[in-house]
């Protein structure tokens, strides 16, 4: 009885084993036809119809037609060891670009990207630093900096000193993957005169988006509050607590040189001022000039 059930079942497992490498080489025959690219460049082509660029459902993106990006390639075709396409996006080994090549590959995406986020790339301090989009961005494959979980990663792997900061005691919680660089700033750049490529064009406006408690207005502010939020705070992290710049009571006195109490008052300056003026940011009680209640 096992023998007769045996020989029912290899010849059925067989076929389902080879099924899907059946279906693979028809997969890959039928690409092969409507891209003809796909006859050399098959794996990148596999990967390049997985990511945004190649949904051809979309009519905005250039689905099957490698020419859009790529310009002219009929001679690369008929040639291809001695032809290369028109634009061929190619870094080195340490994965950089020449001069001439990135604007090329800039000029290419910005042709299609130039709206909404994209706006203000040109003369971006991304762009004034030889930074192109396929320094970040990557279109046969996973883009990474699409990715939320991945995103933080490839901005710290260029920017070190923001990259110590994240792992300092207080930091804003990107490692853990609940924001990321780009819930504060605009990479692909911002308008002339906002401060370090913020999403809200200033530090102040930006930090209100996720703490509008510190806001105001107030019936009595705080001017350095007011000015910027960034002359207390290390929004990248710090070794202090509420990422602030200093401990109190120095904090405060670098500004408040000339302390209200008396210098021989060890016991207040060992306290902190936020001990008695705890509403720092501002104060609507009508005696909380002092910022005490």
């Amino acid at each position: 009885m096992h023998r007769a059930l045996q020989k029912v079942l290899l010849p059925l497992g067989l076929f389902v084993c080879a099924a899907p490498l059946w279906a693979a080489q028809t997969a890959d025959e039928g690409l092969t036809k409507s891209v003809p690219c796909a006859a050399c460049h098959q794996d990148l082509t596999k990967n390049y119809f997985m990511s945004r660029h190649g949904v051809t459902a979309d009519s905005r993106t250039p689905g099957k037609n490698c020419s859009t990006c790529h310009g002219e390639t009929l001679r690369h075709m008929s040639n291809p060891m001695k032809e290369k396409p028109q634009f061929t996006f190619k870094k080195d080994v340490n994965g950089f670009m020449s001069e001439e090549n990135l604007k090329a590959s800039n000029v290419v995406c910005t042709s299609c990207h130039k709206g909404g986020e994209q706006k203000h790339w040109a003369h971006s301090a991304h762009e004034n630093a030889q930074v192109g989009c396929v320094s970040c961005h990557s279109n046969h494959k996973a883009d990474v900096a699409l990715n939320d979980r991945t995103s933080t990663a490839l901005c710290i792997s260029c920017h070190a000193e923001q990259k110590a900061d994240l792992f300092k005691t207080t930091a804003h919680p990107l490692l853990s993957g609940q924001m990321n660089c780009v819930s504060c700033h605009n990479p692909h750049g911002s308008q002339p005169g906002d401060e370090a490529m913020t999403k809200k064009g200033n530090t102040n406006d930006t930090c209100y988006s996720c703490h509008p408690g510190k806001r105001g207005p107030f019936l009595h502010g705080h001017q350095p509050v007011t000015e910027d939020c960034g002359n207390c705070h290390n929004p990248h992290g710090s070794n202090k607590g509420a990422m602030l710049k200093m401990s109190d009571p120095m904090l405060c006195k670098s500004c408040h040189a000339a302390s209200h109490h008396s210098p021989t008052d060890t016991v207040n300056a060992a306290r902190g001022c936020l001990n008695c003026h705890p509403q720092v940011h501002g104060s609507n009680h009508i005696d909380g000039r002092k910022f005490e209640n």
